[in-house]
């Protein structure tokens, strides 16, 4: 990526819309055949709403370079946005063609198994059959049949949210956990009730729960609870072995970002946002029940008193995700949930993405 592109992707991480679309016109004057130039304009303008003008621009990327499989994947997201879904799985179907030439094409240049097939921002759809390898999030899998990205729903609806939340995402890494929304949308698909009652507690931008909306959307109808005080984590709930936390607050959890996440959501009706810090905002949760339960706040004193709030609420059936369960410097965490679990004699399920799930049956 040369510099005058960089400069245009941290505009877009910035929120400056307006000023990185003018940087990336003067650059495609200068250099009109450079295609991740004109890949970046066609995002920010879907990014400002122009649908249209996306739609044309990367149709016009897509005839000038077929091989480009960015610009199909775009294409489906727009399609989907606009709900022409025939269109948009035309065009998944088309970037899995050009994925498996590529994939084959690799393959022959190297001896050993590597990451050969890295997403960008946008996932790419699967055929049946094909092997995917890839350096996710702090784990790697090759040779391995990846069902759930055959899957043209769930590949629309986790790009609909990377789309979106792409020009306030901080971290890099975030780009890469997709299969930790595929473990949230599996979890959910596996709770035999059309009629369900969602809580998440640490929720920044909303990729998961984001996910969880689009892919179940005419299949179950959810009431979601949003907790977080979307300001960060609170310097008084960090202790001294939490060193992490502060490092979140640097680098990840910059300003207030409620307004910003609020607005991903207001598609969808059902859901309540409860703004603050937790446990203080759990007495904001009047209903007798819930189904499943995501914890993702990075520390133990707000973890332990949502867990301890809701596993008494959770129905038969449902479910607690934990995302830090794995981590590295979370050893306290994990700690706290082992205790907890321990207590009801069950041992959390722990996951290669570093998330752990406990089922109450």
């Amino acid at each position: 990526m040369n510099n005058a592109l960089q400069r245009i992707k941290k505009k877009i991480a910035e929120g400056s819309l307006i000023q990185a679309k003018k940087e990336c016109e003067k650059l495609l004057l200068e250099e009109p055949s450079n295609l991740s130039a004109r890949e970046t304009l066609g995002l920010i303008l879907q990014h400002q709403g122009d649908l249209k003008a996306a739609e044309k621009l990367f149709k016009e990327l897509v005839t000038a370079a077929p091989e480009f499989i960015n610009a199909h994947i775009a294409l489906a997201t727009i399609y989907s946005e606009q709900g022409n879904t025939e269109a948009s799985n035309k065009c998944l179907q088309n970037a899995s063609r050009i994925k498996v030439s590529t994939i084959k094409e690799s393959a022959k240049k190297h001896s050993t198994q590597k990451s050969i097939t890295e997403p960008s921002e946008q996932l790419p759809l699967l055929p049946r059959g094909q092997p995917f390898n890839f350096k996710a999030d702090r784990f790697s899998i090759w040779g391995q049949e990846i069902a759930f990205m055959t899957d043209p729903l769930f590949i629309n609806s986790w790009n609909k949210v990377i789309t979106k939340t792409s020009p306030h995402i901080n971290d890099s890494a975030v780009y890469k956990i997709f299969w930790r929304a595929h473990i949230a949308v599996s979890i959910i698909s596996q709770i035999q009730r059309k009629d369900l009652v969602i809580a998440e507690c640490g929720v920044h931008l909303g990729h998961l729960m984001q996910t969880i909306m689009h892919y179940f959307k005419d299949k179950k109808n959810i009431e979601l609870h949003l907790f977080d005080t979307f300001r960060g984590i609170p310097l008084e709930q960090i202790e001294k072995n939490e060193s992490l936390a502060h490092w979140h607050n640097k680098n990840n959890y910059k300003g207030d970002y409620y307004k910003t996440t609020k607005n991903f959501f207001k598609e969808f009706k059902e859901v309540k946002f409860h703004k603050g810090k937790i446990p203080d905002t759990l007495a904001k949760f009047n209903n007798s029940h819930v189904d499943f339960v995501s914890i993702d706040m990075n520390i133990v004193a707000p973890e332990k008193a949502a867990l301890e709030f809701f596993w008494p609420k959770i129905r038969f059936g449902g479910a607690v995700l934990i995302d830090d369960y794995g981590f590295q410097k979370h050893t306290t965490q994990q700690i706290m949930y082992d205790d907890f679990f321990s207590r009801h004699g069950i041992i959390p399920m722990q996951l290669p993405t570093g998330q752990a799930v406990v089922f109450k049956n």
